[in-house]
């Protein structure tokens, strides 16, 4: 699209994750200057930046529709380019905004607190920490190597997407359980970064034609979220998977120790505090809206 809509003047090359840069390490990437540009995941920044994880998503916190919101209203804009500046790095435009993802996709089945103790899962972000206190062995790998590890016991289950794109994946191929429940992540995104050096050297109707075709793709990338999601729960269903909601008890833990991590991040950093009271007061603009 940005070729497109530069008439050929900015030519984007893209390299699948890992061909150029290990996977998950597209920001370091950027920042040594073997990436001009990466379309990646904020939660894989948190060694470095430790208040990026909710610039992807936030347990029990914005929407896919608050998210684009948010963003789009200037003020997760402004937020995540304070946050990308620490390292030099230009942040240029959200990407994709998700359907709240499936909350644990298992190969056996999951009723109790109990059966979480030991529960080997592939997780993403700041929930990775939360389940750890519930007593799940937490691991993140990237997101091509989870069907493998599930298919060969590696994992007992996993965190990913929606319906719509872990049908894609052939993830019914080796789970039996997807459990439901918007409260691990009610939406994620990806993010877009340029070298800071490479965004200096473009003309402003450039950097426009970016901006412009990253909102635009968003914009479309939630609308076949939301139109295809049924779609992709039906799938699982006529596939065999089983679909439950999140059992109460579990779900319920998860939301208690998640009130607690953010209080207690906020506590020791003054950027992630500013970041979750301003998503939070968002979110209260929204619900006041009726915007859900």
């Amino acid at each position: 699209m940005i070729t497109d809509a530069s008439d050929g003047r900015l030519v984007v090359t893209p390299h699948v994750g890992g061909s150029v840069v290990p996977a998950t390490k597209e920001l370091e990437g950027v920042m040594d200057g073997s990436l001009d540009i990466a379309a990646t995941d904020s939660a894989f920044h948190r060694g470095i930046l430790p208040a990026a994880g909710p610039f992807c998503t936030t347990m029990g916190g914005l929407t896919m529709v608050q998210q684009f919101l948010w963003y789009t209203s200037g003020r997760g804009e402004k937020l995540a380019t304070e946050l990308y500046d620490q390292v030099d790095v230009q942040y240029v435009a959200f990407l994709s905004c998700n359907a709240p993802e499936i909350w644990l996709s298992s190969a056996d089945s999951v009723k109790t607190l109990a059966d979480m103790k030991g529960y080997n899962m592939r997780v993403l972000g700041e929930a990775g920490d939360v389940l750890a206190k519930m007593g799940v062995n937490t691991v993140m790998l990237p997101g091509g190597e989870v069907y493998e590890a599930t298919a060969r016991g590696t994992l007992d289950g996993f965190d990913y997407s929606s319906p719509v794109t872990n049908w894609k994946m052939g993830f019914q191929e080796v789970i039996n359980y997807m459990y439901m429940s918007p409260t691990r992540a009610p939406t994620s995104n990806a993010i877009l970064l340029i070298r800071k050096d490479k965004w200096a050297e473009l003309p402003d109707d450039l950097k426009l034609v970016i901006q412009g075709a990253a909102r635009y793709f968003t914009g479309q990338y939630l609308s076949e979220q939301t139109a295809l999601f049924e779609e992709g729960l039906s799938n699982f269903r006529d596939y065999g998977t089983t679909i439950e909601p999140l059992p109460k008890e579990i779900d319920e833990e998860f939301m208690r120790l998640s009130a607690e991590y953010y209080d207690e991040q906020a506590a020791k950093d003054p950027f992630y505090a500013k970041v979750i009271k301003d998503q939070r007061e968002w979110k209260a603009i929204c619900e006041a809206l009726g915007v859900q």
